[in-house]
């Protein structure tokens, strides 16, 4: 199985994955203790589903992924077509750069930014 960064911690056999493509987690990334590593990479991953563009509800109400972190995130879409996820910690959606990339045990999106959780209790 593929590890997380080095941290020791395995992916689930089966996920889904928004995936970062540029280099802004490394912005800082040396002062970002582990555990809260862990968690932010953990927030772009849900275990067990594989969820295409198509599986990502739009429905108000009804429009929240539970990550691997165990905090959700929001789908955000238009005319029913999602266009972009949002956590607690980010201001804005993030929206996706490629979506539907299959991969050998799930689905990739890469998203053009960090999706971030509310970080207040780790401050």
């Amino acid at each position: 199985m593929p590890y997380l960064v080095g941290l020791g911690q395995s992916l689930p056999a089966l996920m889904r994955l928004f995936f970062k493509i540029d280099d802004a987690l490394e912005y800082g990334i040396a002062s970002i203790p582990d555990d809260l590593l862990l968690k932010i990479l953990q927030f772009h991953v849900v275990d067990d589903k594989v969820l295409h563009l198509d599986d990502l509800p739009c429905e108000p109400g009804n429009n929240l992924v539970t990550t691997l972190s165990g905090k959700d995130s929001r789908t955000f879409c238009e005319n029913g077509v999602p266009y972009g996820q949002k956590g607690g910690g980010n201001g804005d959606v993030v929206e996706f750069v490629d979506v539907d990339i299959d991969a050998c045990n799930g689905v990739v999106h890469t998203v053009a930014d960090v999706l971030l959780f509310n970080l207040a209790p780790y401050m």
